[in-house]
């Protein structure tokens, strides 16, 4: 049970930076996903990037402060939740954003080792594991 709610959780938040990254862009706009696997650094890394304004350096520090918000209606969790699992599962997470106006968010997740089996397995699962 605990590693089923760990995969929704995890799989929680790249829908969550998605949503953000589309709330922040024209509808026409185009995000880009980029998935990176390290063996060597046994990680896996996630960013989701949306062209746009360019976020201040300011602004960048605390876009993951419970409650702090930029959007009229926004609660200020959703990046601070996304950071905190990122965090509670050994991870890394940041945001750059270009003066070009590119954004990027940035997740780097340990790979996981199954204990039964001792193989390294990628999470979350490619597409053949589920």
């Amino acid at each position: 049970m605990q590693r089923l709610l760990e995969e929704i959780l995890l799989y929680a938040k790249p829908v969550n930076l998605t949503q953000d990254a589309c709330d922040a862009v024209p509808t026409d706009a185009q995000i880009t996903w980029t998935v990176g696997d390290d063996p060597g650094l046994g990680s896996v890394t996630l960013e989701v990037k949306n062209p746009g304004e360019p976020i201040s350096p300011e602004l960048l520090t605390r876009l993951t402060e419970p409650f702090f918000t930029t959007k009229p209606s926004g609660t200020g969790l959703g990046l601070a939740i996304v950071r905190r699992l990122t965090l509670i599962h050994g991870g890394e997470f940041s945001f750059s954003s270009a003066h070009t106006g590119t954004t990027c968010a940035r997740i780097v997740l340990p790979r996981l080792v199954s204990k039964a089996s001792g193989s390294d397995d990628t999470f979350p699962p490619r597409d053949a594991d589920l």
